[in-house]
């Protein structure tokens, strides 16, 4: 009985190398569609951001961010790599490639917070969700898409005030529907551009 048992131990083991060996053997499928990533994997894994859209500021690490001048309700910050003068009294002119953090209050003026309600991005080697400024529209569509993000805007279709400073954009909604995304033009520099409208109730006025 002992034999009887061993030997089908013995058969099942060897069935299942066989069937290791086959599975390891077999060609990749080029065309398989690629694994899900979820948004805050692509965040941790496919972007080079000091912050994200939304983020709270205050409690936010900022020692490789500097501050740089800013208008009355905002605050303004750029990665210390690009080596930007300080000057806290006029503006300083940004390099043609940067990112840049606008902080404020949020949802609100009046509801205070220190929060990332805009990022402009102009450096081709920092990415979002693994996309950058040189990537085309039917690649930031289609990757915003799996990440939840939906409802394509742009100046030819449906203008959305928040990018109506810029000339041309693809824009998208984040499922939330608390912030957007922009692959964005203006003069002849493409931008990414996140943006988190912040309300006025009680009309304050800088």
């Amino acid at each position: 009985m002992k034999k009887h048992f061993a030997f089908i131990i013995a058969a099942l083991a060897f069935c299942l190398l066989i069937t290791a060996c086959k599975e390891h053997g077999k060609p990749k499928d080029e065309n398989a569609s690629p694994a899900p990533i979820t948004l805050e994997e692509s965040l941790k894994t496919e972007s080079d951001l000091e912050m994200f859209i939304l983020t709270d500021a205050a409690n936010a690490d900022l020692s490789e961010l500097q501050e740089v001048y800013g208008v009355a309700g905002q605050r303004r910050y750029v990665p210390k790599r690009y080596g930007i003068a300080d000057n806290a009294t006029a503006p300083q002119p940004l390099p043609e490639q940067f990112v840049l953090y606008i902080v404020s209050p949020w949802p609100d003026y009046e509801d205070g917070g220190s929060f990332v309600t805009n990022i402009q991005i102009t450096d081709p080697k920092v990415r979002v969700f693994g996309l950058t400024i040189e990537s085309s529209s039917e690649e930031f569509i289609e990757k915003c898409s799996m990440l939840g993000y939906n409802r394509v805007y742009s100046i030819d279709n449906e203008e959305y005030d928040g990018f109506s400073y810029y000339d041309e954009y693809t824009c998208m909604k984040s499922a939330d529907g608390k912030n957007y995304i922009a692959l964005a033009k203006k003069d002849s520099n493409t931008y990414i551009v996140l943006f988190a409208p912040v309300t006025n109730r009680g009309g304050i006025i800088f």
